[in-house]
């Protein structure tokens, strides 16, 4: 799931193609936070409507391993097994084992509570020769690939774990960069060109040498 070889359907393209939700333009134009100028009574599914969903149309893209391609509902996926193991809401469990030790300021994760962070900052979007409200999804409250909040120190933070065993250990962070290979052994052929991909790494490919980039997801 992680490197995107499971062949489960993406729940954004299944909301978008069984029309249960409006989405504009391309379904990854998904923004963080929703619009205060919008009216609530929207459906906005939530990481269980996710699950509702994806049981709904159990089809698989193709046999896992076969391919790449891109499907956050694997995140939306590991993220629940981590509250049935643990007990503890994503939320909670973020907060105790990755914002605490890297001693992060004011992140949080964005979800069915509908948090409402100090000092955010609106994006905007330009439609029709206009700045339009960019912040708004009716994905908003799913927590997978996205949904977490940060402050640019914090970020810069969160950055730096990925680089240097301070939140993981060298073997793990070993693992993450890695390329995923298909079950005949190969690299994907479909990931972007020049690019191999590990567990939600993208990675630059220079001959047998390769150059990992933590996804802004």
């Amino acid at each position: 799931m992680l490197n995107h070889t499971s062949g489960i359907q993406d729940h954004a393209f299944l909301y978008h193609e069984h029309k249960r939700v409006a989405i504009d333009g391309n379904v990854y134009g998904e923004y963080l936070f929703e619009s205060d100028k919008l009216p609530h009574s929207v459906f906005m599914p939530t990481n269980e409507d996710v699950i509702k969903i994806l049981q709904e149309f159990l089809q698989s893209r193709f046999k896992p391993g076969a391919k790449w391609e891109r499907s956050n509902s694997g995140y939306v996926l590991l993220v629940q097994l981590i509250e049935n193991i643990t007990g503890m809401h994503f939320r909670d469990y973020s907060k105790k084992n990755i914002f605490l030790p890297l001693a992060m300021k004011q992140p949080g994760v964005y979800d069915e509570s509908r948090p409402k962070p100090e000092n955010k900052v609106s994006s905007y979007v330009a439609k029709n020769g206009e700045f339009a409200d960019g912040d708004y999804s009716p994905l908003n409250l799913i927590y997978r690939d996205g949904g977490i909040y940060f402050t640019m120190n914090d970020l810069v933070k969160w950055q730096k774990a990925w680089f240097s065993p301070s939140l993981l250990s060298e073997a793990s962070l070993n693992t993450i960069r890695t390329p995923g290979l298909l079950i005949d052994g190969s690299l994907p052929k479909n990931v972007v060109k020049g690019k191999a991909y590990g567990m939600g790494v993208l990675m630059r490919l220079t001959g047998y040498l390769y150059t990992s980039t933590v996804e802004a997801g």
